[in-house]
């Protein structure tokens, strides 16, 4: 059910009236579980950017809504009816201005525009808000994080990064699986440092005689705010041996991954050494 805009009448009621409103119950709103800071108020992700240059920029408009007979701030599209106990407040204040609303206001009719200078109503304008059950938000409040989705997503690009090492054809996607900054450290290799570096390497190990690699990782452990994962693994390699011969190689390795800012998860450290002997 859509709940922004200005044409749900019950989302408006319960807006107006908050917990109270006789149709509280009809949607899904946990009164008594929203964050302290908040006091029971709703968070709505309303605002394209911070909220005082929304203001300065006389975006938020207070409007009396001729068909609903009250009062309302309209942001756009939305609309958010304040609370009745409160009009007598705003008649005031639009009295003060000389802005008082016509004997016959139609719907929608703007009677000011808040600006961040307005130092006498802004606080008046908070308690409207609280009452409201309303509290504008500069932005959607990012979504809790899935481990166990993160995990299947990040298995799931670990696996093609490897199926794609494993064919040695096309470099580039063999390459777009690190960071920018990321570091690979192989047994018996100096350390690479970026991607220039590390695509020298690759290119030259793909030219290697012989050479062929494969790996399969383990279920990523994540960071507690779901930023950074590392996976072990195991690393089977072919490569020429002393003699020339072709020789398989058993490595173990680990991963650190970071999930960059467009959700992508790229490896950042990347780590090898030689399994024990068996």
């Amino acid at each position: 059910m859509g709940v922004l805009g200005a044409d749900n009448e019950r989302w408006l009621d319960v807006l107006e009236q908050g917990r109270s409103s006789a149709y509280a119950r009809f949607f899904d709103i946990d009164w008594d579980r929203t964050p302290d800071e908040l006091g029971g108020k709703l968070l709505l992700p309303v605002l394209g950017e911070a909220y005082g240059n929304v203001l300065a920029r006389g975006e938020i408009a207070l409007a009396f809504d001729g068909q609903r007979g009250a009062f309302a701030l309209r942001y756009f599209q939305n609309s958010f009816p304040i609370d009745p106990r409160t009009t007598g407040g705003v008649l005031f204040r639009t009295r003060r201005r000389s802005m008082v609303a016509p004997a016959t206001p139609q719907a929608g009719h703007s009677l000011q525009r808040l600006d961040s200078g307005d130092r006498y109503y802004m606080p008046r304008l908070y308690l409207v808000l609280a009452l409201l059950g309303v509290l504008f938000a500069g932005g959607c409040s990012p979504p809790p994080f899935d481990a166990a989705a993160e995990a299947r997503k990040l298995l799931q690009r670990d696996a093609e990064w490897a199926q794609a090492a494993s064919d040695g054809k096309d470099i580039d996607k063999i390459v777009s699986y690190w960071s920018d900054d990321a570091r690979v450290i192989e047994p018996g290799q100096p350390v690479y440092e970026g991607k220039t570096a590390i695509r020298a390497y690759v290119i030259a190990s793909l030219k290697t005689p012989g050479f062929k690699i494969h790996w399969v990782s383990e279920k990523p452990v994540f960071s507690p705010d779901g930023k950074m994962a590392y996976m072990p693994g195991v690393d089977e390699m072919t490569v020429p041996g002393p003699s020339g011969a072709i020789m398989t190689v058993h490595m173990r390795g680990i991963s650190i991954w970071r999930r960059d800012p467009d959700g992508e998860w790229r490896c950042v450290v990347d780590i090898a050494n030689e399994s024990p002997p068996a």
